[in-house]
């Protein structure tokens, strides 16, 4: 996966925003952004569990989160 942005599918970008980001499309917007310019997988990671986590209150152990950061691994698979 080269961006997020575009290997996230239509009606799996509408499930993330409703159930991670509280139905906010901008704040899902610019945290995808932000993690694709993220120079490695610990570096995105960290984004996501220091800021959208915590401001959102993720379960981390929820599948909306596990698949979000399953995302995150596969775009840094190769980096």
């Amino acid at each position: 996966i080269e961006s997020l942005s575009r290997a996230i599918a239509l009606n799996q970008r509408h499930f993330f925003i409703n159930e991670l980001f509280n139905s906010e499309y901008s704040a899902y917007d610019q945290a995808i952004e932000k993690i694709d310019l993220c120079m490695n997988y610990n570096e995105a990671i960290s984004l996501v569990t220091e800021n959208y986590a915590v401001q959102y209150n993720w379960d981390m152990d929820k599948k909306p989160v596990e698949e979000f950061i399953e995302l995150i691994e596969r775009r840094f698979q190769s980096a």
